[in-house]
């Protein structure tokens, strides 16, 4: 017998990839880490933690910026 079949668990790591996701879509919009954090209901630092220490994250945050500042 399977129960909760078709539920999705959320696991830090999945809430992770949502939010970043959602931070790096913000970053390409608008640039701007404060505006992107308070936009997705996160904390600046937090993503700025994200980007020292998850080398991709790094790659498309430097890349999102850029496009969202228009360089």
């Amino acid at each position: 017998m399977v129960i909760n079949q078709g539920v999705k668990q959320v696991t830090k790591k999945s809430y992770k990839d949502e939010k970043s996701q959602q931070v790096l879509n913000e970053l390409k919009t608008h640039g701007n880490v404060s505006r992107a954090a308070r936009a997705v209901g996160l904390n600046r630092r937090t993503i700025i933690r994200w980007s020292e220490v998850d080398s991709v994250f790094n790659a498309a945050w430097i890349v999102a910026i850029k496009t969202g500042r228009g360089e």
